[in-house]
């Protein structure tokens, strides 16, 4: 998962539009994390705890391009899951941390940058 999380940080600090497999897959996976939350399998403690610092900001950074997705593939729940995890996310945050779990735009540039250097080209 690192090599693929690298690889979609490359693809989308080059740019958001990206068709790149390395995304598609990242976020077929928080997808699946998003329906195992929606089928109580796993927690949202414990998704909160593991995947919300790299989960917020690929969800933020991707918005656009998985509503494209959407279109494109006359797929309108595509990503679904990921919609209400992320929403999730958004209304545990507050209680947590007293914030919100959204990042600026120099946050996510900055996430993506340590991401793309979990491991070499």
């Amino acid at each position: 998962m690192r090599k693929t999380r690298a690889a979609a940080a490359r693809a989308l600090q080059a740019s958001e539009d990206t068709n790149a497999d390395a995304v598609g897959d990242l976020l077929d996976f928080l997808d699946q994390i998003g329906f195992l939350v929606s089928r109580r399998a796993i927690d949202l403690d414990a998704v909160y705890e593991f995947f919300e610092g790299w989960l917020v900001p690929y969800c933020q950074k991707t918005s656009s391009r998985r509503a494209r997705w959407r279109i494109e593939d006359d797929a309108p729940d595509l990503y679904s899951k990921l919609e209400e995890l992320f929403q999730a996310l958004a209304v545990r945050e507050p209680r947590e941390t007293g914030g919100t779990p959204h990042r600026t735009p120099k946050q996510i540039d900055d996430f993506l940058r340590c991401e793309a250097a979990l491991t070499p080209e």
